[in-house]
């Protein structure tokens, strides 16, 4: 699953999978959440303290409410952001 962006061309390592005895690879991407029922997921595993969240969130994520379209014209460019959160 490729979970990020990259601006460069990357290596893909086949050993890595043939190690596995994998027959067949499928390689999926993701551009967001389509589904309610991801975000649900996502959160309640947040909750129950599954997944460390504070690496991805730092005070660089939040925007203003009138920021909006300035943090997602970031978004569009490299960087090591991958999302932000709206404060009213």
């Amino acid at each position: 699953m490729v979970v990020s962006l990259a601006w460069r061309p990357q290596a893909v390592v086949s050993a890595d999978w043939i190690a596995r005895e994998i027959e067949e690879i499928e390689l999926k991407a993701s551009f967001g959440g389509r589904r309610p029922e991801e975000w649900l997921m996502a959160f309640e595993l947040m909750r129950r303290g599954q997944v460390c969240w504070e690496p991805l969130i730092n005070e660089a994520c939040f925007v203003p409410l009138d920021g909006i379209q300035a943090a997602f014209e970031g978004l569009t460019r490299p960087s090591a952001q991958l999302q932000f959160l709206v404060c009213p």
